[in-house]
């Protein structure tokens, strides 16, 4: 009969060990998974991803036309939330815009190659070459910052330099009762109704 001996300093292997090796036996039998974690490798593919939030595209146009400034064939204001657009056409009908529908026109089409500028003096104007054949009516003398604003809610206005508005289109469908008529009886009429109301201020002389 053989004697094993032991020494002292060898490490006794716990049976706790035994135990786990077939717990995780069990584990695998019965399909649990077993999750072996790792640590992330931030230059690899098994960083996690994170998708980037939607870019939003906002309009490259300008909304207003200060002092000094044309808006030329071809050219246009576009509101800030890009839902509506000034556009100077090239037959020089200056058009505003909402989406495909006309708010509002100076009815100047024919006079191609015509632009609108917003004047020092407050007044905007439409000329052919040197003539003028529309304004706002809306001059007040004087060299200041005046400026011609396409706002979000559609509305067309001249504000002074202490930002008063001074002339509008009243187009804002937002804000206006009276503009359901251009949805009743399209913009021929409203912008006929519109003038009218509105006297010389609307389509002055220069």
């Amino acid at each position: 009969m053989k004697l094993c001996l032991r020494s002292q300093d060898q490490p006794e292997f716990p049976r706790v060990s035994i135990f786990l090796r077939a717990a995780l036996r069990a584990l695998t039998v019965v399909g649990l998974p077993i999750l072996v974690l790792a640590p992330f490798d931030t230059a690899g593919d098994a960083a996690p991803h994170h998708k980037a939030p939607p870019v939003v595209a906002m309009p490259t146009q300008p909304s207003r036309l200060s002092a000094g400034s044309k808006l030329r064939s071809g050219s246009r204001l576009v509101s800030p939330n890009g839902l509506y657009d000034l556009e100077m056409q090239s037959d020089g009908n200056l058009v505003l815009y909402s989406r495909t529908h006309a708010l509002w026109k100076s009815d100047t089409a024919d006079h191609p190659g015509d632009y609108a500028t917003m004047q020092g003096d407050g007044n905007f104007v439409i000329y052919q070459g040197h003539r003028a054949i529309w304004s706002s009516g809306t001059s007040r003398g004087g060299n200041s910052r005046y400026y011609l604003l396409l706002q979000n809610d559609g509305n067309l206005a001249i504000l002074s330099p202490a930002d008063r508005s001074i002339w509008e289109t009243n187009t804002s469908l937002g804000s206006h009762i009276e503009t359901l008529a251009y949805l009743i009886t399209g913009p021929d009429a409203y912008l006929t109704r519109t003038l009218a109301d509105a006297g010389p201020s609307s389509a002055g002389t220069p």
